[in-house]
């Protein structure tokens, strides 16, 4: 997975995925320039003050009733742009939207140094959502079968550009506490929706409803780990990141944070802690929307941007840091 820009935007179909709510709509073909902007206006992060007001009725005025087309993509995108933010775009079929080749990804591992697990999430933007989720099983269950003989744990999520957060996160759910891990919170601070931990896995819920007003909104899903996960764990959990470290892979950065028995290390990540949603429109084209900033447990957010580490370190320090703090903990 690619530390650049261009490579954790090329994740962004995946992420949205989680939170896709209309995909597969009947209706689409009718859905009108007027009621995709009212999405907008309702929805996304960034849709407030002067310069969007303007750009709005500019735009109500030029397709307003008519179904949005080809032709109106191009002001289309500068709006979702200016109220979603650089998280946000459309994809166009047939305009060119692939990113620069990227090395294969390679699949989570858990491997082991003394009494310390090492459990390496790479992100799985370029793999199959069934791939991604019997890979995360499989994790959870060897997670499982070692934590009575580990003292500590190592979850690198350093270039990890993206993909499915709760697809993911079952993998990770039995290092973390039951109850919240990551949560949404929209324009307004207002706490949404969140990812919350289960003894079984992950428990979901899509939030905005689906910008189709014909389509009945995804009710809250559980996505099952396959094991049984302990109550609490009170090992030491050192967590590596770092600038290619962006989007649902930030998310899962998130998630280990405020918690006690863990510390972060590395460089900030990306800056795309926000939550998308992806809908579907007239022509082919996909609207990729930001909706909420990523907060954690408590509540607390970054903006949407980078999220800096507990403990600043070079990439090449990290692990060894990350190391140390674990062995002062007791761990060797």
């Amino acid at each position: 997975m690619p530390s650049s820009k261009m490579g954790i935007a090329s994740a962004l179909l995946m992420v949205c995925a989680s939170l896709c709510s209309a995909c597969g709509s009947t209706t689409v073909d009718q859905v009108t320039g007027a009621v995709v902007i009212d999405y907008v206006d309702r929805y996304a992060i960034d849709a407030e003050g002067a310069e969007w007001a303007q750009a709005r009725d500019e735009f109500l005025k030029e397709v307003g009733p008519q179904p949005v087309a080809f032709n109106s993509y191009p002001a289309l995108e500068h709006l979702v742009r200016l109220a979603g933010g650089r998280h946000s775009r459309l994809i166009v079929p047939g305009r060119g939207n692939s990113q620069p080749p990227r090395p294969p990804i390679a699949r989570t591992s858990l491997s082991t140094i003394g009494g310390v697990g090492i459990v390496t999430v790479p992100g799985d933007a370029d793999r199959s959502e069934q791939e991604v989720i019997a890979d995360s099983r499989r994790l959870a269950a060897q997670i499982v079968r070692e934590q009575p003989s580990r003292c500590g744990w190592i979850v690198d999520l350093r270039n990890n550009a993206g993909g499915s957060v709760p697809n993911t996160l079952i993998g990770l759910a039995p290092l973390l506490p039951r109850g919240d891990a990551v949560v949404l919170k929209d324009r307004n601070g207002v706490h949404r929706t969140a990812y919350t931990i289960t003894g079984e896995g992950v428990v979901a819920s899509p939030w905005p409803p689906p910008l189709d007003p014909h389509q009945s909104p995804i009710s809250a899903f559980h996505l099952t780990s396959g094991v049984s996960a302990p109550d609490s764990v009170t090992s030491p959990i050192a967590v590596l990141q770092n600038a290619g470290t962006g989007s649902a892979g930030e998310a899962l950065t998130l998630a280990f944070k405020d918690l006690s028995n863990a510390r972060s290390f590395g460089t900030p990540t990306a800056g795309y802690s926000s939550g998308n949603v992806a809908e579907p429109l007239p022509g082919g084209a996909t609207l990729i929307l930001t909706v909420s900033v990523m907060a954690t447990r408590t509540g607390r957010d970054f903006a949407g941007g980078p999220i800096p580490p507990d403990v600043l370190v070079s990439e090449d320090e990290t692990l060894l840091s990350a190391q140390q703090w674990i062995r002062r903990r007791g761990c060797n």
